[in-house]
This record gives C-alpha cells, structure tokens and sequence, in this order.
C-alpha cells in the first residue's frame, strides 16, 4: 500500500528574503478548485448541463496549538492581522508539491476544553488564485 501521512506537512509565510514555517500547524483545510455550478441547459437540451463558473471558498480556516509568547505562531498571525497586510503563503507536502497564494487573516481563539489542548484558527481570505506545484519526480 502507498500513499504519504500528513506528517510534515507545512504552512510559511514570505517574509522579504525567505520562507518562514509556522511551528504548530494543526490542520490544513481542503485546497484547490472548487467552481460553482453555472446552468448551461437550453431548449434543445436532453438532460441538465452545467459549466464551471467561479471557485467558491473564498476563505480558508488553519488550526494551530496555542503558545504564548511574542514570537510564536499566535503572536505572528495577530500581527499580520493587525497590519492588515497581505502575505504570501504555502503550504507544502511532504513529497514537494505546494501550493502557493497571497491572503490578509484574521485570528480567534477555538473554544477551550477540559483536559484539551488550547488552540486558535487563522482564517485565511485569499487574495489570489491558488498556484500549485507538482513535486519533481525522477526516476
């Protein structure tokens, strides 16, 4: 059987010279296209046809674990939210392929629980397309 675990798994952020990795990324959601259904069905039509229109999503959530401290991820998401800048970000696979887009966050804490770790969501609102690399295979 074949296949990759998530482990090593990435998000980072560019900042000016080099990519920068997030430490404790929890969870990555879906990415790619996911374009909403544009009815094409004319008169002459034998069944319902639809085209591609635009990519729904225009929001993407990432979960990390919680840390205190300046320098952390928490610390680094609410400074980018308060900027109100957009960054470039990835994520990236552990096989290479990545994808790549430009977004501005905005950051909560998630609910906190007994006996749970504390976590807090980045949500994402793109400000691209999302740019996929394909990992470079050789033989």
């Amino acid at each position: 059987m074949s296949g990759l675990l998530s482990r090593d798994t990435t998000l980072a952020y560019h900042d000016e010279t080099v990519w920068k990795e997030f430490e404790l990324l929890m969870e990555v959601p879906n990415l790619g296209s996911d374009p909403q259904e544009v009815d094409a069905t004319h008169l002459k039509s034998r069944r319902q046809q639809a085209l591609p229109g635009l990519d729904s999503g225009p929001t993407l959530d990432f979960k990390f674990l919680y840390e205190g401290g300046e320098d952390g991820d928490y610390a680094i998401m609410k400074g980018f939210q308060a900027a109100g800048t957009t960054k470039d970000f990835r994520v990236q696979y552990p096989d290479g392929s990545a994808h790549y887009f430009k977004a501005k966050v905005a950051v909560r804490m998630d609910a906190a629980q007994v006996n749970a770790a504390l976590t807090f969501t980045t949500k994402i609102f793109m400000q691209s397309d999302i740019t996929d690399v394909e990992p470079n295979f050789t033989p």
